[in-house]
Protein backbone atom coordinates (compact mmCIF):
# COMPACT_ATOMS: atom_id res chain seq x y z
CA UNK A 1 0.00 0.00 0.00
CA UNK A 2 1.37 3.44 -0.82
CA UNK A 3 1.73 6.48 1.67
CA UNK A 4 -1.94 7.47 0.92
CA UNK A 5 -4.58 8.55 3.59
CA UNK A 6 -8.04 7.47 4.15
CA UNK A 7 -10.09 11.08 3.36
CA UNK A 8 -12.31 12.14 6.22
CA UNK A 9 -16.19 12.47 5.18
CA UNK A 10 -16.44 16.29 4.56
CA UNK A 11 -18.78 18.07 7.75
CA UNK A 12 -22.19 18.99 7.05
CA UNK A 13 -25.70 18.08 7.35
CA UNK A 14 -26.39 14.23 8.40
CA UNK A 15 -28.28 12.59 6.70
CA UNK A 16 -31.94 11.29 8.04
CA UNK A 17 -31.26 7.60 7.73
CA UNK A 18 -27.70 8.32 9.41
CA UNK A 19 -28.99 9.71 12.28
CA UNK A 20 -31.76 7.44 12.65
CA UNK A 21 -29.54 4.53 13.11
CA UNK A 22 -27.61 6.34 15.77
CA UNK A 23 -30.57 7.12 17.72
CA UNK A 24 -30.10 5.49 21.53
CA UNK A 25 -34.34 5.54 21.55
CA UNK A 26 -37.38 5.34 19.59
CA UNK A 27 -41.14 6.19 20.17
CA UNK A 28 -44.72 5.56 18.41
CA UNK A 29 -46.08 9.30 17.70
CA UNK A 30 -49.30 8.74 17.09
CA UNK A 31 -52.67 11.54 17.03
CA UNK A 32 -54.56 11.45 20.45
CA UNK A 33 -57.18 9.04 20.40
CA UNK A 34 -56.07 6.58 17.65
CA UNK A 35 -54.51 2.93 17.87
CA UNK A 36 -51.33 1.79 16.48
CA UNK A 37 -53.87 -0.01 14.09
CA UNK A 38 -56.13 2.70 12.30
CA UNK A 39 -53.23 4.83 12.07
CA UNK A 40 -50.55 4.48 8.84
CA UNK A 41 -46.92 5.37 9.27
CA UNK A 42 -45.57 8.39 7.58
CA UNK A 43 -42.59 9.42 8.57
CA UNK A 44 -39.45 8.96 10.86
CA UNK A 45 -37.97 11.90 12.66
CA UNK A 46 -35.29 12.20 15.22
CA UNK A 47 -35.33 14.80 18.08
CA UNK A 48 -32.70 15.36 20.61
CA UNK A 49 -33.94 15.42 23.98
CA UNK A 50 -31.88 15.79 27.22
CA UNK A 51 -33.11 12.57 29.48
CA UNK A 52 -31.31 12.08 32.87
CA UNK A 53 -29.46 15.04 32.27
CA UNK A 54 -27.90 13.99 28.89
CA UNK A 55 -28.49 14.41 25.44
CA UNK A 56 -29.90 11.55 24.06
CA UNK A 57 -31.18 10.89 20.03
CA UNK A 58 -34.84 10.06 20.02
CA UNK A 59 -36.48 8.55 17.01
CA UNK A 60 -39.96 8.70 16.50
CA UNK A 61 -42.00 6.90 14.37
CA UNK A 62 -44.90 9.41 13.24
CA UNK A 63 -48.29 7.90 12.21
CA UNK A 64 -51.23 9.95 10.74
CA UNK A 65 -55.20 8.97 11.44
CA UNK A 66 -57.42 7.19 8.89
CA UNK A 67 -58.78 11.33 8.22
CA UNK A 68 -55.49 12.48 7.88
CA UNK A 69 -55.60 13.50 11.69
CA UNK A 70 -51.34 15.09 12.64
CA UNK A 71 -49.99 14.12 15.74
CA UNK A 72 -48.08 16.24 17.83
CA UNK A 73 -44.25 15.38 19.72
CA UNK A 74 -44.58 16.99 23.13
CA UNK A 75 -41.95 19.90 23.43
CA UNK A 76 -40.93 19.72 20.11
CA UNK A 77 -41.37 22.88 17.39
CA UNK A 78 -42.95 21.96 14.07
CA UNK A 79 -39.40 21.49 12.13
CA UNK A 80 -36.96 21.73 15.16
CA UNK A 81 -34.42 19.11 16.35
CA UNK A 82 -34.08 19.87 19.68
CA UNK A 83 -36.86 18.90 22.09
CA UNK A 84 -37.56 21.13 25.37
CA UNK A 85 -36.70 19.54 28.80
CA UNK A 86 -39.66 18.39 31.06
CA UNK A 87 -39.52 22.27 32.89
CA UNK A 88 -39.56 24.12 29.62
CA UNK A 89 -36.13 25.22 29.09
CA UNK A 90 -33.68 23.98 25.91
CA UNK A 91 -30.31 23.46 27.23
CA UNK A 92 -26.79 25.50 26.27
CA UNK A 93 -26.04 23.38 23.06
CA UNK A 94 -29.89 23.40 22.00
CA UNK A 95 -30.85 27.54 22.42
CA UNK A 96 -27.38 27.89 20.36
CA UNK A 97 -28.50 25.67 17.47
CA UNK A 98 -31.93 26.93 17.59
CA UNK A 99 -30.92 30.48 17.47
CA UNK A 100 -28.55 29.71 14.75
CA UNK A 101 -30.91 27.77 12.71
CA UNK A 102 -33.58 30.49 13.53
CA UNK A 103 -30.97 33.30 12.22
CA UNK A 104 -30.14 30.94 8.76
CA UNK A 105 -33.93 30.36 8.23
CA UNK A 106 -34.96 34.10 8.63
CA UNK A 107 -31.69 35.70 5.92
CA UNK A 108 -33.02 33.03 3.25
CA UNK A 109 -36.19 34.18 3.91
CA UNK A 110 -35.57 37.94 3.44
CA UNK A 111 -32.74 37.12 0.96
CA UNK A 112 -30.46 39.02 2.20
CA UNK A 113 -27.34 38.77 4.99
CA UNK A 114 -27.17 40.20 8.71
CA UNK A 115 -24.22 41.63 9.30
CA UNK A 116 -24.39 40.26 12.76
CA UNK A 117 -24.11 36.57 13.19
CA UNK A 118 -26.39 34.38 16.25
CA UNK A 119 -23.19 34.50 18.39
CA UNK A 120 -23.48 38.21 19.04
CA UNK A 121 -26.98 37.25 21.04
CA UNK A 122 -25.47 34.25 22.89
Amino acid sequence: MTGRTKQSKPAGRKLTGEKLDSAQAAEVCLPEGFALADCCHVRDRVVWRIIDGKAVLVAYEIGHGPGGQKPVIDGVLPRSEFGFSEDGRLGNAGRRALIAALFDELSEACLVRCDFTYQDFI
